[in-house]
């Protein structure tokens, strides 16, 4: 449809009240770059709604947002996409609405350009307390929800660039103390920092910047408070082991975690004298409890509890604060005489901070900086880089069922093996890991992967996980990589791309979780360790 056409019947239908289809948003790529002469019929209405947009009510806004894109782009505004996700981040994401949805998912899969996304989300970190508490928490909400999951984007390390605008702003609500936006806030500098960085440098500067500081402020705020106090000595019969999860979903994290209580509970012996408690914090921010994860959890013998079931009506919205308290007030009344935890996020840093149990234990998962107060031991079942203190290492065998997977899995890798062999010859070796990517975004390791596949021609390289890519990408060029031999799969079945990959080449300097032990399980192939 010829674009004048196309402007005079969207601007007739709005003047008579009617809304233009939603759809008409997939169009905006080819009409933005079109030099569209300013129409005042299209300025009037524009303006008239953006007045409108601040005092309605969140079903409106959805819709109006919509609206005003579609008359943006189609009266030639340069900034027209700039604006639709500015107001996007206002809309409350619970509401049911067709309009909103749309939204999401046009905003997720559209290639938003890096910079943009940094512009937006610099200026509402700078412009924080010119917004009502119920607007900023929607914002930090959909930059998540939005913006953190745009598929060109996800997980980029675009994020590291407004970190020190994250930290400008929590010692700016410290200061007002204003303790559940800062909780909030810290969650989402954690969640945007750990996933992006690689060296234990970098872990030291985020304890330095943000625990301490977070540790600090809840340890101030609870005295003043006067917070519930816990027992203050061990029991002398059986005892009880309480462990902070941050949500009950079957990753890394929670496979050996089970895995270690399962080994634990097994143990007639150690049942006779310790109890296991698993509280879960529940941090829908991330995504919602598995319930089959806390079934599973709760066949080892350990008590799970999980806040989900008491704030699960305030989804992606619940006070950060009243679940650390709620928590800590379970944790105390459970009489748990040993606490184990590890850091990063707010509320363990405040349980901790409070002391909720005689014996608090920091485990290291592997950012070993943390230095929360009322630290009394630190594990964890692997060596830590942190050798100014001291450590309890212990192993954990992973529960055969996370191992090897199921005789159907092993079938389709086979499947998935012979198509590639049939696509790239079948003599060819299959080089690869099962991870986040940036776990392989470093010279050091894809310059040692360039030299094996230079020197072995008949190898293909297959990079299973999700993240960003570019940096990889750039280094794929940088060592002259044929690119089409090295695949990015995205998310996988590990237990079924176990039996495809035939060489595992041991990332660094971040190490593979248990995924290089389920590869070793299935006796597929050959570790290489980096």
């Amino acid at each position: 449809m010829e674009i004048e056409v196309l402007r005079d019947e969207v601007i007739e239908k709005v003047k008579n009240g009617v809304l233009p289809e939603k759809e008409l948003i997939e169009h905006y790529d080819n009409v933005k770059d079109l030099d569209l002469k300013l129409r005042e019929d299209y300025n009037f209405q524009i303006k008239a709604l953006n007045d409108y947009f601040s005092k309605a009510s969140d079903e409106e806004k959805a819709i109006i947002n919509n609206l005003l894109f579609i008359l943006e782009f189609l009266n030639g505004e340069k900034d027209s996409l700039e604006n639709y996700v500015k107001r996007s981040l206002f809309i409350h994401t619970h509401i049911e609405s067709e309009d909103f949805k749309f939204t999401v998912k046009f905003l997720r899969e559209y290639p938003l350009d890096e910079e943009l996304i940094k512009k937006i989300v610099k200026e509402f970190i700078r412009n924080f307390f010119n917004y009502s508490s119920k607007e900023r928490r929607a914002i930090f909400v959909n930059f998540l929800v939005i913006l953190w999951n745009n598929k060109a984007n996800f997980a980029s390390k675009l994020w590291l660039d407004v970190f020190e605008d994250l930290v400008w702003l929590l010692n700016e609500l410290k200061l007002k103390n204003l303790i559940d936006e800062f909780m909030y806030v810290h969650f989402f500098a954690y969640h945007i920092y750990g996933n992006n960085i690689q060296t234990i440098e970098e872990w030291r500067a985020f304890n330095k910047l943000v625990e301490e500081v977070a540790s600090d402020f809840f340890e101030k705020w609870g005295k003043e408070n006067k917070l519930l106090e816990c027992k203050k000595s061990i029991s002398k019969t059986k005892k009880k082991i309480g462990i902070l999860v941050d949500r009950m979903v079957v990753n890394s994290p929670f496979i050996v975690t089970y895995s270690l209580i399962k080994n634990l509970l097994s143990d007639e012996s150690f049942k006779k004298d310790y109890e296991i408690y698993v509280y879960s914090m529940a941090y829908t921010d991330k995504s919602f409890e598995d319930r089959n994860a806390i079934k599973l959890m709760e066949l080892t013998g350990a008590k799970v509890f999980s806040l989900e079931d008491y704030f699960i009506s305030e989804g992606y919205y619940y006070s950060h604060l009243k679940k650390a308290l709620f928590l800590r007030e379970k944790i105390i009344k459970d009489e748990i005489d040993y606490l184990i935890g590890g850091f990063g996020y707010d509320i363990p840093n405040f349980i901790f901070s409070n002391r909720s149990a005689p014996k608090q234990i920091f485990w290291s998962h592997g950012n070993c900086t943390s230095n929360v107060k009322n630290i009394d031991l630190r594990i964890s079942h692997f060596e830590q880089q942190c050798k100014e203190k001291e450590w309890k290492i212990f192993n954990v065998s992973i529960a055969e069922e996370f191992l090897v997977g199921s005789e159907e899995d092993r079938k389709k890798g086979e499947l998935i093996k012979k198509s590639l062999l049939e696509a790239f010859g079948k003599d060819t070796v299959i080089l690869g890991t099962i991870g986040r990517y940036v776990k392989i975004d470093s010279d050091e390791y894809i310059k040692v992967i360039a030299k094996i596949m230079q020197e072995n021609p008949n190898t293909i390289y297959l990079a299973c996980g999700d993240g960003e890519k570019r940096g990889i990408i750039q280094k794929l060029r940088k060592y002259k990589i044929d690119e089409n031999r090295f695949i990015f799969t995205g998310l996988v079945n590990p237990h079924q791309f176990g039996w495809v990959i035939d060489v595992w080449i041991n990332t660094y300097p971040l190490v593979q979780g248990h995924s290089q032990e389920e590869y070793h399980a299935k006796n597929a192939g050959v570790v290489i360790q980096g």
